[in-house]
């Protein structure tokens, strides 16, 4: 799983985020949600502040950010 999250970081770092800033995982995430998350992140996040979520298979994988990376938040016409 590890390499789908390296993937997806080498795929050109561009994001779309449910969430930014978020320090709790959603209970009943979708494939491929993904969030930024906050700084003092709990329960499966826990460690990962400020790095990006993406839920994929039935856990969470982390990213850290990069210089470069772009994003998109939906919902807020913010990228």
């Amino acid at each position: 799983v590890n390499e789908i999250a390296s993937f997806l970081e080498a795929a050109g770092g561009h994001f779309v985020f449910k969430t930014s800033g978020t320090n709790t995982p959603p209970v009943s995430p979708a494939q491929l949600d993904t969030h930024l998350v906050g700084a003092s992140p709990t329960g499966a996040w826990a460690g990962e502040a400020n790095n990006i979520a993406i839920y994929i298979g039935t856990s969470w994988e982390f990213v850290v950010p990069k210089e470069g990376f772009t994003a998109w938040f939906v919902g807020s016409g913010l990228n």
